[in-house]
């Protein structure tokens, strides 16, 4: 159970909480109570912007000015915060519960600008394949999950990466299909824009013969002459992925929820989920309504979907009284990802002549898509990770401005911004694009982004430094998951070092693109938070914000680039939202 005393009985002996998020609202209390925070360094991260009255806040001169040891909130929203004293004496004090912090730091909830929940639910339960150092390593985990599954299901997994490999290549179907003959395989890469299917699943999907169709626009059927290997890329996904049975809401609600668990034991309080399709909306309402959602999801729906089924209309959706779920934008997609090499370069790969990636659009067409979403209310969210994309997607929300519609009142995002040519970094700015970036991108692509990109075009890559100097709006951070893992610390090590865990490479991978730990921790906080239009009420500790708290038991604004593996062995002691304690550390 969870440590929560009375103010009369601050003294007396406490249970210790388990090690496990709380769903009960019995075990969890805060929402609809007065809370008293203390016993630990609250970090109020005030760097300026707004109070939710619309007084101007001036940001604080240092760390330790924004520094104190009690914090009340009732309701859920920040009453006070200062010292134990002189919030302990407040009139709304002297019936709260007091939760003690032991000794660790509160900082404002942190926030994943980028994810992708029910996904990240459903490859709990899928055949984990990350870290694979071969294809025999994932035929040996594919084919003991399926010894334990009867015939004909399905085999689902995640997380290969063939530049972990012994020569890099991307893998054929032939030896999988020969030792997982009877269940019908698909197994997506770490970045989600790749599939491996077997021979089952390619019969399945009337694809294993050599009368191939020709490859979808924005996709590619890799081929060996008139078959496929087995893998397909982008767009070509959903020539097998569309034979893959449906989960039922039962099983899309369970994997929300498991995906929930995991994410507040990482810290995570607030969540930008990024391709909703509008059942998986419905259900994350559901959720909300019946008061099983408890961390925030900002919604952020499948562009293609939903302007094919209904057009944009009608799709933005109010958050909730407890501001826990709504629906303020729409995910477009332009490209693909590097490690496929379906990201739009303008030139061609440094490692592969000829290719220059999948462009779903020009932009032209591009706008006018946005064009019809903005006239909607609707907040665009773009992936765009090559240059040629980040150009295009740029060119296109110029082109909506032009055209009449005010589309920097909507906050316009690229998602990723992972390569960006040099005359297009001022753009950012004067555009008013927010870019939405993931620090463990660099961190794991940096093994083969310099041989992909050459050496020149590589130091436009993950420039989060470069693009924050380019632009008064704040960065946005995320990790991508469940293509990286939902860690902040890990991010947040990434975005200091410019290294992998283990401290490669030894001077950081193009250095001068590293951050500072206050614009890192303002990235996951308060960036997010602007990025949703949600700077009114999240990500600072301040009275009339919303009371999300992440605990950790080290001082984050302390750490440098080279104290930083600190925050590797870090551990979150507690996640807040809405001033409920849902996850207690050990």
């Amino acid at each position: 159970m969870k440590r929560v005393l009375s103010l009369a009985l601050l003294s007396a002996a406490a249970l210790p909480l388990s090690s496990s998020p709380l769903r009960d609202a019995a075990t969890a209390p805060g929402e609809g109570a007065a809370v008293l925070f203390y016993g630990g360094t609250i970090h109020r991260l005030d760097l300026g912007g707004t109070a939710p009255d619309g007084t101007p806040l001036p940001p604080a001169r240092d760390a330790s000015a924004r520094a104190h040891e009690a914090l009340l909130a009732e309701d859920g929203v920040i009453v006070a915060i200062g010292d134990f004293e002189t919030v302990s004496g407040m009139e709304e004090a002297q019936d709260a519960e007091l939760v003690d912090l032991e000794g660790g730091h509160a900082f404002p909830g942190f926030q994943d600008a980028h994810g992708h929940v029910e996904r990240y639910g459903a490859l709990l339960e899928a055949v984990d394949l990350r870290g694979c150092p071969s294809f025999e390593e994932l035929i040996r985990r594919v084919e003991e999950r399926a010894a334990a599954l009867p015939k004909g299901q399905w085999v689902r997994g995640h997380g290969w990466d063939q530049t972990l490999w012994p020569g890099g290549r991307f893998p054929e179907h032939a030896e999988l299909s020969a030792r997982v003959p009877d269940h019908p395989v698909l197994v997506q890469r770490i970045d989600g824009h790749a599939v491996l299917a077997n021979r089952a699943a390619l019969a399945l999907a009337g694809l294993a013969g050599e009368s191939l169709p020709e490859d979808p626009a924005g996709g590619r059927i890799v081929r060996d002459g008139k078959r496929t290997t087995g893998v397909f890329i982008d767009t070509a996904m959903e020539l097998v992925r569309a034979h893959v049975p449906d989960p039922t809401d039962e099983v899309r609600q369970r994997h929300i929820l498991l995906a929930q668990d995991a994410l507040l034991a990482r810290g995570i309080t607030c969540v930008h989920d990024m391709g909703e399709d509008p059942s998986g909306a419905r259900l994350l309402r559901a959720l909300e309504a019946g008061g099983e959602l408890r961390m925030r999801v900002v919604g952020y729906m499948r562009a293609s979907e939903i302007e094919a089924a209904r057009g944009f209309e009608g799709v933005k959706q109010p958050f909730d009284d407890r501001d826990v779920y709504g629906v303020p934008g729409v995910k477009f997609v332009v490209d693909g990802a590097l490690g496929s090499r379906g990201a739009a370069l303008i030139e061609e790969y440094s490692d592969a002549p000829g290719e220059r990636g999948l462009a779903r659009f020009d932009a032209d067409r591009f706008a006018r898509r946005v064009d019809l979403a903005a006239r909607a209310g609707l907040q665009p969210a773009t992936h765009a990770i090559g240059d040629r994309a980040n150009r295009t997607v740029l060119d296109a929300y110029e082109r909506v401005q032009q055209r009449g519609t005010d589309l920097s009142k909507l906050r316009p995002r690229i998602e990723h911004a992972q390569v960006v040519a040099p005359f297009d970094f001022a753009r950012f700015g004067s555009l008013g694009v927010i870019p939405s970036m993931q620090p463990t991108h660099a961190t794991s692509d940096m093994r083969w982004a310099v041989e992909r990109l050459g050496e020149q075009r590589a130091k436009g890559a993950y420039a989060w430094r470069r693009l924050s100097n380019s632009t008064p709006l704040p960065l946005a951070f995320g990790s991508d998951f469940p293509a990286e893992q939902p860690d902040p610390l890990l991010g947040f090590h990434a975005s200091l070092t410019r290294q992998d865990a283990s401290g490669n490479p030894k001077d950081g991978f193009f250095p001068a693109e590293r951050l500072d730990a206050s614009a890192a921790l303002s990235a996951i906080t308060s960036g997010a938070a602007f990025a949703a239009g949600q700077e009114d009420r999240r990500g600072r500790l301040a009275p009339g914000y919303g009371c999300d708290l992440t605990v950790v038991d080290v001082d984050l604004t302390r750490l440098n680039a080279g104290t930083a593996d600190t925050a590797l062995d870090a551990q979150i002691l507690m996640t807040v939202v809405n001033g409920a304690v849902l996850f207690r550390g050990e």
